[in-house]
């Protein structure tokens, strides 16, 4: 009782569907890279035709925006409410109103 030939067809349709779109993923992948590489090469090539002086005040630039990001988003909001101090200790006898002689008559309260 072999599989009838519909399945088989259906079968490979799915096989052939399946490694259409991976063919067409690598595509996208290969071309990705080349265009990462392209910019790259475009970088380096800039880089090497700015003169030195111009090369160090961009670097400069960079960092100061840098700097103005972090200025801006990463300084602490002291306006947020702080929480209490982590050291107040909860004392579980007076939270259950019970002495720390208790019997089980006294938890079944």
């Amino acid at each position: 009782m072999g599989q009838t030939p519909s399945k088989d067809g259906k079968k490979q349709q799915y096989n052939d569907l399946y490694s259409s779109y991976i063919q067409q993923q690598q595509n996208l992948i290969y071309q990705q890279q080349q265009q990462i590489n392209d910019l790259f090469m475009q970088n380096l090539q800039s880089q090497q035709q700015m003169p030195s002086n111009m090369f160090f005040q961009s670097d400069m630039n960079q960092q100061q925006q840098q700097q103005q990001y972090q200025q801006q988003y990463q300084q602490p909001n002291h306006d947020l409410p702080q929480l209490p101090s982590a050291k107040i200790k909860l004392d579980p006898y007076k939270i259950l109103n019970i002495s720390k002689n208790y019997d089980e008559h006294t938890l079944k309260k």
